[in-house]
């Protein structure tokens, strides 16, 4: 048994599998610390975990990036200013963590292969999103064109990657310098050269990842319901059960430039087609004041609960999203907004999943309400997605035992996998 420290820098999607990951590993016996940031405090240690601010607000960072959607070149001078702030927060958990004997680090663990090294702790990558490793299978998350020939993409991580070699590296040698380490040249190479293993929670019927040059392990992602223990609320469950399944409409930790006028593109596709909708007012706190019968609005509600009780899924295309509806079985309509969310979009298209994904920056009610209308009456979509959603439900617990015990191999000091 040994202590483990995770790390993740991330939204509450990329939280909530860390969390259920972290439990799973206290429940083996390890004594674990989950260091994430500080709007999650709350959450975490209501499941009696101990908990370690990563120093930045998430929210506050991810709205800065939304405002930048559609733009690749302002989307990367955001990007830049806001991996400064989450770079100086981790290095702040060195005194928390220093004595733990192996870090996992997941979302944007910029600082902490330092802290790893500096210690001599061996470091575990844990990658939600098969985009955030460099391949020529895709271009880098921050290009929302995607299906580009596999030459352009290799120039465009190249590109990307001195960009942010440009950024980054010299306020991570800054860093560096006081802990008495050598300065690095490359990020990624710094990254991808620190860990014992990568775990890939990426599930192979979704996306088979490309074949790296480094140690990894794909588990697939994880659902753990038994560990989270919330419930519907009472108004929801009267609704659910007042008439046909209502379409789903939420998207998330996003938040919006303008949520009065994605609101109303809202109302407009819930006019066109006449349905039942439940709508998430998410970090965007949209459609406060709607006016639409038969619909329902909700906060926060688990989705794993959520999701299979409805007719279809409309949402931002994060990965914790795209896994928990299709785990439900249920039809997807993808509205990326940034980052990741344009490569899920056209995976799922590409396997008829979901119809053609519209950017967020091109959406319109009429646009939406025919995306929907085709997710509902799609007999291949339809069909898929019960197909997958079984398939997934089927091995569900395979991929978090797989990351306990890769992790657990680690420590023993037979980490090296591949």
């Amino acid at each position: 048994m040994g202590k483990i420290a995770i790390a993740v820098i991330g939204t509450h999607g990329e939280v909530r599998p860390l969390l259920a990951l972290a439990i799973e590993l206290k429940k083996a016996g390890h004594e674990v610390i989950v260091c994430a940031p500080p709007n999650e405090k709350a959450w975490i240690t209501s499941y009696g975990m101990e908990f370690c601010s990563t120093g930045c607000n998430i929210n506050g960072l991810i709205g800065n990036l939304n405002g930048y959607m559609g733009h690749p070149v302002r989307l990367l001078k955001a990007v830049k200013q806001t991996l400064h702030s989450i770079i100086d927060g981790q290095f702040e958990l060195k005194d928390r963590i220093k004595d733990a004997d192996l870090i996992v680090g997941s979302g944007e663990p910029f600082a902490v292969p330092s802290i790893a090294e500096k210690y001599g702790i061996p470091f575990v990558f844990l990658n939600l999103v098969t985009q955030f490793m460099p391949s020529s299978k895709y271009p880098p998350t921050v290009i929302p064109w995607q299906n580009l020939p596999r030459w352009l993409n290799r120039i465009l991580w190249r590109l990307v990657n001195s960009l942010i070699n440009l950024s980054l590296v010299k306020i991570l040698n800054e860093q560096r310098e006081k802990l008495l380490l050598k300065p690095v040249k490359d990020i990624y190479e710094h990254i991808l050269g620190s860990f014992k293993t990568c775990i890939i929670a990426v599930n192979e019927i979704l996306d088979k990842v490309p074949k790296y040059n480094f140690n990894y392990i794909q588990t697939g992602l994880w659902h753990v319901p038994e560990v989270v223990e919330e419930e519907i609320e009472p108004g929801l469950i009267e609704f659910l059960e007042s008439g046909p399944p209502p379409v789903y409409i939420g998207f998330g930790s996003m938040s919006d430039p303008n949520p009065q006028e994605t609101s109303k593109i809202i109302e407009e596709t819930i006019n066109i087609l006449g349905c039942r909708a439940i709508i998430s007012k998410g970090w965007a706190d949209l459609c406060k004041n709607i006016d639409v019968n038969n619909t329902y609005m909700i906060g926060y509600i688990p989705h794993y609960k959520l999701f299979p009780k409805v007719a279809a899924v409309v949402h931002h295309g994060g990965a914790g999203t795209v896994y928990t509806a299709a785990w439900a079985g249920v039809p997807q309509v993808l509205i990326p907004h940034m980052l990741d969310h344009y490569y899920q979009g056209a995976l799922l298209h590409k396997k008829k999943l979901i119809p053609r994904a519209i950017s967020r920056s091109k959406l319109s009610g009429k646009k939406l309400a025919s995306a929907i209308r085709e997710a509902l009456s799609n007999e291949e979509i339809i069909t898929n997605s019960a197909r997958i959603g079984e398939e997934l439900r089927r091995i569900d617990k395979e991929g978090i035992n797989k990351a306990v015990e890769t992790l657990e191999q680690v420590l023993s000091g037979h980490g090296s996998l591949s």
